[in-house]
């Protein structure tokens, strides 16, 4: 473990992080790697008796540990509930007291530093308190033992060695003296590495320099009892007073920046020696400026040579307040703490939405011309708004009395006339089937960016939710990226935010928005989103309050049944392809046109792409669109997209005009309708859910999905634990897949996806968990599972995709791999039998697949067959599946075993089931360092060989 120093200060003990959980943050960082910004705050409020609550910890992260830091103390710390009775009396009034004070500051706290000091105060445990010298310190705070590892409280509190302190002896000599005799022997405790600070001041006798300590004392480690003696260097007698003179040194105190000095600034003393504190000059800060110490601390630097001395400041934060007042509400953050002396650009100044009948006509003061210098608020002004009848009478009025309204009268007539005309023609196109262009907005720091709309509170004044369904854009207003969770081995959650899926279908969504509203302020708790196809609410909320109010929700609102979801992040599953020989392989390896002589598709049939967005001007694409839709518009104005989009709907529906170059679509005849759920690069659970939910609701026959969860890194993992995962794991979510699965088969849309790129079992995506989807694996030009496609239970079907040509923006092509371009390989193929056969269900179609298909291995489902299943399907003769040795895997999932049989699944578990991400963080570290450990032997087992 790697030594801390703290001055002042000494390792009372250490923890690790991976006994706790629920660690409380500032943005992405957890407390305890921010006690600075903590201890700011107490310093600022706190009377200072009580200001060594909470103990400094340290981390280390070679060890995943917290180093937990204390004053030095006189007496020897014991833990709160192992002192003696009368002793913890004394105590526990101290500890109630020191509580009382913290609770009573943190009522008259707001904004930011209220925030982070609730936080610090989550969890204060008894069990994790120490006394001395009439004081109470708590270690772990802003943290909770994780339950999961069934530890008792105190076996996590690590390497508690108080040991005695040891006497350092400093022998003077004959030649000098001590200027206080009393610093000859001073006391340490064990394991204090000693410095400056601890070395007494020696004058040297007349004729006599002092020249240091032997041994040298700087950076020795106190372990036991040490003796140091002074050494001196002789001045010849002729020349001693000369030699004086050339012994001493300048010292020069500066102000800098932020302040000036008060007293002596410039002196000489002796060379070798230290200042005295006495002599250090005063510092005055300016306004708005705090000292916060010299660049080099003066009275603890030997000085050997001549020195300058540089006061270093801070600039104060000023705190300012924007107060909506009663006529409205503030959109973004109210509060911020900027440096004294700056002021407010208008990136940073919140919206204000004026409440029906009013309009809000600016701030009582104007942000952008106001100097900070003082904590300041800015309330907004409102001007009270005449009902629309009477603003048009008082219009009409004015122009009455000029004798102008019969006129005006005649012309608004005429426009409105015109206005009739213009919709009959738009009335007779097909407008629904065009893709418009989104629109590009700039921000601030002049980034270009696809304009999805604002991030925004959806409820209306009256507490009436929109009529249509809301996607909540993912970027944030001005660009801003959102805030990211990263857990290794699980997908990354968008921290703000939470989703809330109801166990009643029939709802009454205001009515828990308005329950919502009365529990939390809107600054703690905003609906952004909404989805009554589902049931589910999405809220916005602060990054530091996610845990708190995710644990609450429940218990607050026990009139509903519902479940929380985290808002993870879904991530293409398909890349640019290195391999580009025998370029249009797959059309071949599928017998793709041996089965066009059955059909070539319908154009009945539609299939919806959910992705990241579509060149609908592409040769093979242009005139299939139907029904196109961005889920954050609302409307039809879809972006290009990364391009992956636009690779797949030509994978699945593209024109089979460019096929003598060996690009086609496996369904050329049927209709694409693209459906956008990514803003700027980011695809969310619930845009990609709320796009799926739209494209069944909305004509679709067949949806492709190849998006997923991202779980990189858990390939490490042995099969068995992979197994448990899948088992376990990630169970809400497979509660909103299997709702949304059995709205597909009501409606027989079948939905396929691709099962995902980590080389991991299918199913620990738990989209994949039943058999009432396709979901699909990925080979290559060998019949053989690629090298990156997920595998085992969770995958029924296979199809090519590892060096796979298709369309790309704009109107290009381009070789991608992976399980994305496998899965529209296998959509357009069900868009042909459906063309054959328009009522087939799931479980029939995924029959036909396996038992036409072509082995593969046993780790892998057949691959398709385009025209056998075809043949079988139009004949009516279908062959017995073939055993692919498919059961003989790992199985996590035994209720698959007869899910061909089943049209239905069970969706209401009461039982909320969250997701341990601690749990697959450890298990992936564990293997980590086995891994590590073995590739240490590695070259030992070489040279005994």
């Amino acid at each position: 473990m790697a030594e801390h120093i703290l001055y002042g200060k000494r390792k009372i003990c250490y923890t690790d992080v991976t006994d706790f959980t629920d660690f409380q943050g500032i943005g992405r960082d957890p407390l305890y790697k921010r006690f600075d910004s903590v201890y700011s705050i107490i310093e600022k409020n706190i009377e200072p008796q009580y200001r060594d609550f909470l103990a400094h910890p340290i981390y280390c992260s070679d060890e995943d540990l917290i180093l937990w830091h204390v004053r030095e103390w006189n007496n020897t710390p014991s833990l709160y509930n192992d002192l003696p009775q009368v002793e913890k009396a004394k105590y526990t009034e101290i500890k109630d007291k020191t509580i009382a004070v913290y609770e009573t500051t943190l009522k008259g706290l707001s904004g930011e530093d209220k925030q982070i000091l609730t936080g610090a105060l989550k969890y204060i445990d008894e069990d994790f308190m120490f006394c001395y010298d009439n004081k109470v310190i708590v270690i772990a705070w802003g943290m909770s033992p994780d339950t999961h590892k069934h530890v008792v409280k105190g076996t996590i509190i690590h390497d508690l060695q108080i040991q005695n302190n040891h006497k350092i002896r400093f022998i003077v000599g004959d030649n000098g003296s001590l200027s206080n005799k009393f610093e000859s022997v001073i006391s340490r405790p064990d394991g204090t590495i000693l410095s400056h600070i601890d070395l007494p001041n020696v004058t040297p006798k007349e004729g006599y320099i002092f020249n240091g300590w032997e041994p040298n004392p700087l950076g020795i480690k106190v372990n036991g009892p040490l003796t140091f003696n002074a050494i001196y260097d002789k001045l010849p007698i002729e020349n001693t007073s000369i030699e004086k003179e050339n012994v001493n040194v300048n010292v020069n105190f500066i102000a800098g920046d932020g302040g000036s000095l008060s007293g002596i600034t410039e002196f000489s003393i002796e060379k070798c020696t230290y200042i005295d504190t006495a002599k250090i000059p005063e510092v005055l800060p300016f306004e708005g400026y705090t000292f916060s110490g010299w660049d080099v601390q003066p009275d603890l630097k030997m000085i050997d040579k001549d020195t300058t001395f540089c006061a270093v400041f801070n600039r104060n934060n000023i705190n300012c307040k924007f107060n909506a007042g009663e006529h409205g509400t503030i959109n973004g953050s109210d509060y911020f703490s900027l440096p004294y002396g700056s002021s407010f650009n208008h990136s940073n100044i919140p919206d204000i939405k004026a409440k029906r009948g009013y309009k809000f006509i600016g701030w009582d003061k104007s942000p952008i011309d106001f100097v900070l210098n003082n904590d300041t608020t800015f309330t907004a002004q409102y001007q009270k708004k005449l009902p629309w009848y009477k603003r048009i009478w008082a219009w009409f009025n004015s122009f009455n009395r000029k004798g102008c309204l019969k006129w005006i009268l005649w012309i608004l007539l005429f426009l409105l006339l015109l206005f009739l005309l213009s919709l009959l023609p738009r009335g007779c196109r097909s407008g629904n089937n065009t893709v418009k262009p989104i629109e590009k907005i700039k921000t601030t720091n002049g980034k270009e960016i696809d304009n999805n709309g604002p991030i925004k509170g959806i409820v209306d004044d009256d507490g009436k939710l929109p009529i249509n369904n809301v996607v909540a854009p993912i970027v944030g207003n001005d660009g801003i990226d959102p805030p990211i969770i990263s857990n290794p081995g699980t997908p990354d959650i968008v921290a703000n935010r939470l989703n809330i899926y109801f166990e009643n279908a029939n709802v009454n969504l205001e009515q828990f928005v308005s329950d919502l509203s009365k529990i939390y302020s809107e600054n703690e708790c905003q609906v952004i989103g909404f989805d009554k196809n589902i049931p589910m609410i999405q809220i916005l909320i602060p990054e530091n309050m996610r845990d708190i109010i995710r644990e609450s929700l429940n218990t607050k609102l026990p009139n509903y049944e519902f479940f929380v979801v985290d808002e993870s992040i879904f991530t293409i599953v398909g890349n640019n392809s290195i391999d580009t020989t025998n370029l249009g392989w797959h059309l071949e390896a599928i017998d793709l046109e041996e089965g066009w002589k059955i059909t070539k598709g319908s154009s009945n049939i539609t299939v919806a792409v959910v992705d990241d967005g579509i060149d609908a001007t592409h040769e093979i694409l242009k005139r299939k669109i139907v029904n196109p839709y961005n889920v954050f518009t609302q409307d039809n104005k879809l972006s290009v997209g990364q391009g992956h989009g636009t690779h797949v709907a030509g994978l699945a529906v593209g024109s089979d005009k460019m096929l003598n170059k060996r690009i086609s679509g496996i369904a050329p005849e049927c209709k694409l309708m693209p459906i956008q759920v990514f803003d700027n690069g980011f695809c969310t659970f619930s845009s990609i859910t709320s796009g799926i939910m739209y494209a069944i609701h909305h004509g679709a026959n067949v949806v492709n999905v190849s998006i997923g969860p991202n779980f990189k890194g858990l390939d490490i993992l042995p099969i068995p634990d992979q197994e448990y995962i899948g088992r376990t794991q990630f169970k809400n979510e497979e509660r909103v897949w299997k709702r949304i699965i059995n709205v597909a088969n009501e409606h027989n849309v079948i939905i396929v996806f691709a099962v995902g790129n980590n080389n991991i079992l299918a199913n620990i995506p738990p989209e994949n968990r039943t058999n009432m989807t396709l979901n699909v694996a990925a080979v290559d030009r060998n019949i053989k599972g690629t090298d990156f496609t997920n595998y085992g239970i969770g995958s029924n079907i296979s199809a090519p995709g590892k060096g796979i040509l298709s369309s790309v923006p704009v109107n290009e092509y381009a070789v991608f791999d992976g399980t994305s371009m496998a899965a529209p390989i296998v959509s357009g193929t069900v868009a042909l039998m459906k063309s054959l056969k328009p009522e087939i269900s799931v479980s029939d179609i995924l029959h036909i697949l396996q038992a036409t298909g072509q082995i593969v291995s046993d780790y892998i489902p057949p691959m398709i067959q385009v025209d056998d299943a075809l043949i079988a399907l139009k004949t009516g003769v279908i062959p017995k599946k073939k055993d692919n040795n498919m059961n003989n895997q790992p199985n996590p999932n035994k209720s698959n075993e007869n899910a061909n049989s089943k049209e239905t699944l069970p969706i209401s578990e009461k039982k909320s089931d969250g997701t341990d991400y601690n749990a697959i963080r450890e298990l992936i570290e564990s293997y980590k360092q086995k891994i590590n450990e073995l590739e240490k032997l590695l070259p030992e087992n070489k040279q005994n060989k």
